[in-house]
């Protein structure tokens, strides 16, 4: 008689849920453990999905950010065949704003340099504080902003 192996993870957020759920398809026992206290990072994070336009100089942390925007789509996809989960996953694009022109197209530059190796990032355009105020009336108008079409969200407080 085979014997399932048993697992067991520590932390109900993004990165525990993931496994549990990549290891359960893999035939795998599952037990995840969490406290489900107030203010987790999943639950309080924006679940905003676009890596390319952080200046974090930390390229490991890049590389996996860049790499799993990259397959959360595809991610996305296997959940919502396999689940009734809904996610609340949905390309919007992103917007990172500046008030400082330079810094403006030191950003856009740096989107430019990375749409090579990663073309999900989309289109890439830089706005003007005016163009900016009209795409999002909210905004202060003393910010213009770079936008990116691969940019997404997902809702970090849904679960199984």
């Amino acid at each position: 008689m085979h014997k399932m192996e048993k697992i067991v993870i520590i932390g109900g957020g993004i990165v525990g849920m993931t496994a549990a759920y990549l290891l359960a398809k893999q035939q795998k026992e599952v037990i995840v453990i969490d406290k489900k206290e107030p203010g987790q990072a999943t639950v309080a994070a924006a679940g905003i999905v676009c890596p390319w336009l952080s200046k974090r100089r930390n390229k490991v942390w890049y590389e996996l950010a860049k790499d799993s925007a990259r397959y959360y789509p595809t991610f996305i996809q296997e959940l919502a065949q396999d689940t009734a989960l809904n996610t609340g996953y949905k390309m919007v694009g992103a917007l990172c704003l500046r008030e400082d022109e330079t810094k403006l197209e030191e950003l856009e530059q740096i989107a430019r340099s990375r749409h090579e190796e990663a073309p999900e990032i989309g289109e890439i355009k830089q706005l003007s504080k005016a163009e900016t105020k009209a795409k999002f009336p909210i905004v202060d108008p003393a910010f213009g902003g770079v936008f990116v079409s691969g940019g997404a969200r997902v809702m970090g407080n849904c679960s199984f």
